[in-house]
């Protein structure tokens, strides 16, 4: 569950399907297809995300490649164990219906430079100590809660499949971190995430009907469900299908801009997408010098049309470090990644005795976020989700520990017996 083998996965999966549909014209346009055919340069594009997967595999730590966690005493100070000691019913309850009510409300950020619904924010705060606490209870009636949680990011969130899918990964985390699952190649575990994946393709596309894709013409989740079948009848369903899912955008967009720095077509921005993360809070009426984002330069250098009209296309972490340092990025890469690896799994260790703190709770939030960074939305909306979820962390971070959890301190960790099975 590091957050370096999350990339890999997204990225050799995303890279692996995009290769196969774009060049074999899947989608709804050529566009895609005709820039990676006109590139002379893919031989160094693909040794340059090579080297990128490469340097983020063994940014991981090598005891968690071996596949234990082993942590000092003498790196740990004295571990408190957070226990549970009121019934949380009351707190379950109302926490759900915050996720309700924060799904049919829009939070308007535009002053701050971010587009779109951002109560998303704080509906993530609010289901990280839901999970948890779901997960240390081990209570059989959790998975009907859980899907109830899915439920309500589907009904405010059924335009971003990338967020519901976070919420996704947050399940995931919690139970595996707690114990309940065990990433093994057992027949029932493969059988069980052969389901999970059906659930996640149905989701996809009940959120592709009820985004437009078919012209239903439908109203609510119920409405989708009955054109499902239709919908995957269709002539132009697999494009309609790759285009929704975006492995050709993904793929195509960030190969055809990092052709774009080996054939010499632009010059290195030395930094200054990065350094946009300084002026989060500064609004560009006020400061029109404030750095631009790698999805702007992009879009406006490949499709200025697009950009004029306020579209977008990302480009993955990979290629926005080559645009601004070339191959003096593959240092920057490994030395994030063992850094954000590092402070993962000394979160999760802590998590696993339920210490639902401020600073677990802020790691997971930017854990199950991540992604969004690594596909090319920048560092600094991704830091700027996080921002706004903490108050949303500390308000609950005081609930938990006044009122659920009793914290109870012990002797330093037992070298010998912390191993934590990744």
């Amino acid at each position: 569950m590091s957050p370096s083998f999350l990339t890999l996965v997204y990225l050799c999966l995303n890279f692996a399907l995009g290769e196969y549909m774009v060049s074999r014209h899947y989608g709804f346009s050529d566009l895609y297809y005709k820039a990676i055919q006109d590139s002379k340069n893919l031989n160094w594009v693909t040794a340059y995300f090579l080297l990128c997967n490469i340097v983020v595999y063994l940014a991981i730590p090598v005891h968690l490649r071996e596949g234990r966690m082993t942590v000092k005493a003498t790196a740990v100070p004295a571990a408190a164990k957070w226990v549970l000691v009121n019934n949380t019913g009351a707190y379950l309850i109302i926490s759900c219906i915050a996720l309700l009510i924060l799904g049919f409300i829009s939070i308007d950020l535009s002053v701050l430079g971010g587009s779109g619904n951002f109560s998303y924010v704080f509906q993530v705060a609010i289901a990280i100590p839901l999970c948890f606490i779901l997960s240390i209870e081990k209570r059989s009636y959790r998975w009907p809660l859980f899907v109830l949680i899915l439920a309500f990011f589907m009904a405010g969130h059924f335009g971003s499949k990338r967020e519901i899918l976070y919420i996704f990964l947050l399940i995931l985390l919690a139970e595996v971190i707690m114990g309940n699952i065990r990433l093994n190649f057992s027949v029932r575990r493969i059988i069980l995430f052969s389901v999970l994946g059906a659930v996640i393709f149905y989701i996809i596309i009940i959120s592709s009907i009820l985004r437009g894709y078919g012209n239903y013409n439908v109203k609510n989740i119920f409405d989708a469900n009955d054109y499902v079948s239709v919908y995957m009848r269709e002539d132009y369903f697999m494009d309609a299908l790759v285009s929704n899912l975006e492995v050709n955008a993904v793929y195509g967009n960030s190969a055809n801009a990092a052709n774009y720095v080996f054939a010499g077509k632009t010059d290195l921005l030395n930094g200054s997408t990065f350094l946009k993360v300084l002026f989060i809070p500064v609004p560009r009426s006020a400061f029109p010098e404030k750095p631009k984002s790698m999805v702007d330069i992009y879009t406006a250098r490949f499709m200025p049309a697009l950009r004029r009209d306020g579209g977008s296309l990302p480009v993955i972490l990979y290629t926005e470090l080559l645009w601004n340092f070339h191959f003096l990025g593959l240092p920057l890469l490994f030395f994030f990644y063992r850094y954000f690896n590092k402070l993962c799994s000394a979160a999760f260790l802590q998590l696993k005795n339920g210490m639902l703190s401020f600073r677990n709770m802020s790691i997971v939030f930017l854990y199950v976020t991540f992604i969004q960074f690594v596909r090319g939305s920048g560092m600094d909306m991704w830091l700027l989700y996080y921002l706004l979820s903490i108050p949303s962390l500390l308000i609950l971070e005081y609930l938990l520990k006044a009122k659920y959890f009793h914290v109870q301190k012990e002797t330093r960790f037992n070298e010998s017996n912390l191993l934590l099975n990744t």
